[in-house]
């Protein structure tokens, strides 16, 4: 069985209004396997991972300077072979990008049953990269929600970002993409507060 169709279908039974947005990933679901799925070379789109860290203490997101989209997003990237999940994947990637130990943080879960569906996917295109002869191509990005108590140093991977910012999360809604995602978050706050188990 596939886990990322798996990861879909469950996603897809908690974000019903949703469903369109994501019926062409399971076309290619149902067409290709899963280590096709996380292959970057995929140009009709592939699985990437990320992680949103907001501190307790001043409610604030963990946010990067990414090199060549020049705009402050998440830490994330691409899932490689030996991650046994996209969780996984997510998690590795924030330490490569910030120096953050997953070990730190506290995970919740937007689905106590499966904990590997993510709080929020994006279906994004990325554009052409002739530097790395990639045509243009699709993301479908399993974001993952995670809390540490305060704000801490990062430690920037100067190959992927240029700098880091904990950002305010009222002014991350402001940002281009984000609205929909922070009222997200808020809402499985909001859950979680009345159903303490969606904490893994």
């Amino acid at each position: 069985m596939s886990i990322y169709k798996d990861i879909v279908e469950g996603y897809q039974l908690n974000n019903i209004q949703e469903k369109d947005k994501l019926n062409n990933v399971l076309v290619q679901l149902n067409e290709k396997d899963d280590q096709e799925m996380i292959n970057r070379k995929n140009f009709i789109g592939h699985f990437t991972a990320s992680a949103f860290v907001i501190s307790k203490d001043n409610r604030r997101l963990l946010m990067v300077h990414h090199n060549i989209l020049k705009r402050y997003l998440q830490p994330g990237g691409h899932i490689d072979k030996n991650d046994r999940n996209p969780l996984d994947a997510a998690k590795r990637e924030l330490f490569e990008e910030t120096g953050i130990d997953s070990e730190i943080l506290t995970y919740q879960c937007a689905e106590p049953l499966n904990s590997l569906i993510p709080f929020n996917v994006s279906v994004h295109k990325i554009p052409e990269n002739k530097l790395k002869n990639e045509r243009s191509h699709y993301h479908y990005d399993l974001q993952y929600l995670f809390y540490i108590e305060n704000e801490v140093d990062v430690k920037i991977d100067s190959n992927e970002s240029s700098s880091y910012e904990w950002i305010q999360l009222d002014n991350v809604k402001d940002m281009d993409g984000y609205k929909e995602i922070i009222k997200k978050i808020e809402k499985l706050e909001a859950a979680s507060q009345e159903r303490f188990y969606l904490i893994c």
